[in-house]
């Protein structure tokens, strides 16, 4: 991992509080969402860089890398036929700043919550937490997709550099 932020806090203080809270929270969701960290942001960057020099944040947003596209749609198209959640992840934002897509860059508990409810749209029940290919997998499937530039092979790497060593 990066320096400077612990995988094993962001598990404890932010990732298991929003679930359960969510009513989402189990192992197989939490070794999913802490894989997806690790792919998506090495569990450090808030960011998606796109090239060199580039200041300007998205086009992925936060730990998790959710595009705006996701966002919104997640929003239009299944939390606003899910009230209990979309109560629940509309708690999770804060004043500023105002656009609810920024606010993951630097709201953890927001992309969490935003993140957790994109993966629990999906009808497929979810891989058994022990089995890393078939988490990455789904990762792939669900969260990339065959458009994307990411690999089941990263994942599992990313996954075992900086998930495994947890304690969880």
């Amino acid at each position: 991992m990066l320096p400077g932020l612990d995988l094993g806090q962001l598990a404890r203080f932010v990732v298991k509080p929003v679930m359960s809270e969510l009513g989402m929270n189990s192992p197989a969701a939490l070794h999913l969402m802490l894989g997806t960290i690790a792919q998506e942001s090495l569990g450090a960057f808030i960011d998606q860089i796109t090239g060199p020099g580039d200041v300007t944040l998205g086009p992925g947003f936060g730990l998790y890398q959710m595009e705006r596209a996701t966002h919104d749609d997640l929003f239009d198209n299944w939390l606003r036929y899910n009230q209990v959640p979309e109560v629940k992840v509309l708690a999770y934002r804060s004043r500023s700043p105002t656009d609810p897509v920024e606010q993951m860059a630097g709201n953890f508990w927001y992309a969490t919550a935003v993140a957790r409810c994109q993966y629990r749209r999906i009808p497929q029940n979810l891989p058994s937490a022990d089995d890393v290919e078939a988490l990455a997998a789904y990762w792939k499937e669900h969260w990339n997709t065959h458009l994307g530039k990411g690999t089941i092979e990263q994942w599992v790497l990313n996954y075992g550099k900086f998930v495994k060593p947890l304690q969880l």
